[in-house]
């Protein structure tokens, strides 16, 4: 079930989903895979966008983190098929973008605090 909410960001609402509510993964390994995207993506992210039916996120490119997000994307689509991950070129050079699709962005989740 989503509910439609106010965004912190534009003031316009939002009727995604929010992950943890749909996520199929076992508590346990949900514990760990966010402590993986925390360890292993976080620490790449620079700035958190806003987008039509979700939100992105610009990283700072580095070696293997295609590798990761391509993962990232391929695990996700196993627990939570209804959102979309999707990694895009960057339009600024240096960078990767991953786009979460189908999600609220205000979903307590997808908040990242270094990045507000």
């Amino acid at each position: 079930m989503h509910t439609a909410t106010s965004s912190r960001e534009n003031d316009t609402p939002s009727t995604g989903l929010d992950p943890l509510e749909i996520c199929t993964l076992p508590a346990s390994d949900r514990a760990s895979r966010l402590a993986w995207i925390r360890d292993e993506i976080l620490p790449h992210a620079i700035s958190r966008e806003r987008i039509a039916g979700g939100v992105a996120l610009e990283l700072r490119d580095a070696p293997g983190l295609a590798a990761k997000l391509n993962w990232l994307i391929e695990l996700e689509a196993e627990c939570c098929s209804s959102i979309g991950f999707a990694q895009r070129p960057s339009s600024v050079q240096g960078q990767r973008r991953l786009e979460v699709q189908g999600v609220d962005p205000n979903a307590p989740i997808l908040q990242f605090p270094a990045l507000s």
